[in-house]
Formats: C-alpha cells, structure tokens, sequence
C-alpha cells in the first residue's frame, strides 16, 4: 500500500482552516473541505478521523510553527533571559491563539496528549520544546548569568507553571493581560535562576 502524499494533508489542514475561519467549524463540512482541497473524501480520512481531529492538528500545527518560529528567536545574539522569555512565552501565547480563534478548540485541548500527537505525526513536538528551554539555560549557565541545581526539575517546573494558562481563562479577559501574567511568570523564574 502506498503512503498519502504528506502534501495533502497540509493541503487538508491549510483549507479547513480557511473554511473555519471563515464560516465556523459547525458550519463547515467535510465535503466541503475536500471540495475546496481538490481531493476525495478517502484522502481526507487518510488523515483524520473527522472535524474534531483535523481542528486538533490545526492547533498542533501552529504549536509546531510557533516552536520553529521561537528556535529562529533565540538563534539570534540575545541574552539568555530573553531567549528564555520567547521560550517561556511560545505555548500560552499559541494555545490561546487557538482557542480564542477557534472557540471549540478549547474542549480538544484534553486530547492533546503525547500519545494523540505521536498518532498525527507530530513526533518529537514537546521534546524540541524541552530541548529549547535545556539550550537557553546551558546557555545561560555556561555564560555565569543563571545558577540552577537541577535543570530537568526546572524544566519541569517552567512546563507545570506555563499549563496555567490554558483554558479555561478564569482571571484573564484579553491578549494583554495574558501577556501581563506570563511576563509576571518569567520575572519570576528569572528572579529564582539568576546569579
């Protein structure tokens, strides 16, 4: 059996995001989907099991651009606590992206487990984002500018701490204040690693 052509599930995923955009997701059919993709209602099940599961890989899509997009951030010449900030601040700021454009997004959040991300091919998404945070912080150790015991534990911490800004957004209303709480997060973990 041949392999789908990776190039039309990006065709897929690019389309139904325009379609959802645009009339929202109960609105938007699968037909009408692969209509506007050019390609048969098999190739889209190829992919995904139904709306649910391809709006799901649409929000891992933008976590995985943005992972790029923040590994880009801190390839550049900046300090380590502003390369640590953009790291810091690429899931919530994505997540609620997601939600707040797609607002049946919120209740697919749970089903984004390493697991479920594995199945859709996005293998590897959460380890290049630990991998980013262990690279800002050698970084910053190396150059004398952070003290940490446990680097994993950290990590660890930093992840934990980021999860309280997935939905549902109980003491936030707005992009800026989301903004307001990661930053007041950030100081903090700067406050707690810098030498």
């Amino acid at each position: 059996m041949r392999k789908p052509d990776p190039n039309k599930k990006t065709l897929l995923l690019e389309k139904a995001e325009k379609l959802f955009l645009h009339y929202g997701i109960s609105r938007v059919t699968i037909d009408q989907i692969t209509k506007e993709a050019g390609v048969g209602k098999g190739t889209f099940y190829l992919f995904f099991k139904n709306k649910e599961d391809i709006l799901t890989c649409i929000g891992l899509e933008h976590f995985k651009n943005s992972i790029e997009e923040t590994k880009k951030q801190i390839a550049k010449p900046l300090t380590p606590e502003k390369k640590l900030n953009h790291a810091i601040k690429t899931k919530p700021k994505t997540i609620y992206y997601f939600v707040t454009t797609f607002p049946h997004g919120r209740d697919l959040l749970q089903y984004m487990d390493n697991d479920y991300i594995e199945q859709q091919g996005y293998t590897g998404i959460v380890n290049q984002y630990i991998m980013m945070f262990k690279e800002v912080l050698q970084e910053g150790i190396d150059q004398g500018i952070f003290k940490i015991k446990d680097t994993d534990k950290l990590i660890h911490h930093i992840m934990v701490m980021n999860s309280a800004f997935n939905p549902p957004y109980c003491l936030i209303n707005n992009f800026e204040e989301l903004e307001e709480h990661i930053e007041m997060h950030v100081r903090s973990v700067l406050a707690l690693i810098k030498n």
